[in-house]
């Protein structure tokens, strides 16, 4: 699964999430228990997306 989000993209495979930059830089990454790493994931995009919200204001 891929998310763009403001200036970033967030990236989850297998049990891994990753947050790379519009040119494909790695920002951070980090691996989660595999029941647990979509609800990660959707916890990130949400808490980035209200983020990114809140600076373009």
């Amino acid at each position: 699964m891929t998310e763009k989000i403001g200036d970033f993209n967030v990236i989850l495979e297998a049990d891994t999430i990753m947050i790379k930059n519009l040119s494909g830089e790695l920002i951070k990454a980090e691996t989660f228990k595999p029941a647990e790493a979509v609800d990660k994931y959707k916890e990130l995009c949400k808490s980035l997306k209200e983020k990114v919200r809140k600076r373009n204001e």
